[in-house]
């Protein structure tokens, strides 16, 4: 059985509850990709090592919550929320610490702040559902394939995945990405009714 992030089983959460072994391999494998986007951010690259263990650290937190998770868009919204707020932390202490680690960042500490914010407010899982559902209304009028792209991108696919998967170039599927986020931040901010949950959510995907 292949899981993805939205269509899982109806009985799969009660298996990753009872800490079934088979469930979590299989849901290791649809959860990484997301905490390993979780802890990516155009403004910066973690060194690899930092980087690996965010993402892992991510799944680990929320397997130990896992009995506090009513549905599986509860889990992967856990995984995402707690690799982007890992990140910031490991960030933080490495810029604190000037260690010299190969670390490429262009946010500001204001920026880092607004991100953490973001992480804060958007924990609650009906807030987060409720933003998600305008967000894909967002994803639905931007017409395809930028909507098909966005919405496996979202889901973890890395570039190379969707170049061939749409068979564009990797360069094609960048553009229209970074377009897309491009389009719905602005209507966020056009759409009073949307500025201030999706420019919260949008600020935990990508900087715009």
């Amino acid at each position: 059985m292949t899981l993805k992030p939205n269509e899982p089983p109806p009985e799969f959460l009660i298996r990753l509850k009872s800490q079934a072994e088979d469930a979590w391999r299989e849901a290791y494998a649809v959860l990484y990709p997301l905490a390993w986007r979780g802890a990516s951010h155009p403004g910066w690259s973690l060194p690899a090592t930092d980087h690996e263990e965010v993402a892992a650290d991510a799944i680990i937190a929320t397997a130990t919550d896992i009995h506090s998770l009513a549905t599986w868009e509860e889990v992967t919204a856990r995984v995402f929320l707690a690799a982007r707020r890992g990140a910031v932390s490991r960030l933080r202490k490495i810029l604190a610490q000037k260690r010299g680690a190969p670390l490429t960042v262009s946010l500001e500490p204001s920026e880092l702040d607004a991100i953490e914010q973001a992480c804060v407010q958007v924990t609650e899982p009906k807030r987060w559902h409720e933003v998600s559902a305008l967000l894909e209304q967002q994803i639905a009028a931007l017409g395809e394939p930028a909507a098909a792209l966005l919405r496996d991108y979202l889901r973890g696919a890395t570039y190379e995945e969707l170049a061939e998967r749409y068979a564009k170039p990797i360069g094609t599927v960048g553009v229209v990405i970074h377009r897309a986020f491009r389009q719905i931040s602005r209507r966020a901010h056009e759409e009073p009714r949307l500025m201030k949950e999706l420019s919260l959510y949008l600020r935990l995907l990508i900087l715009t």
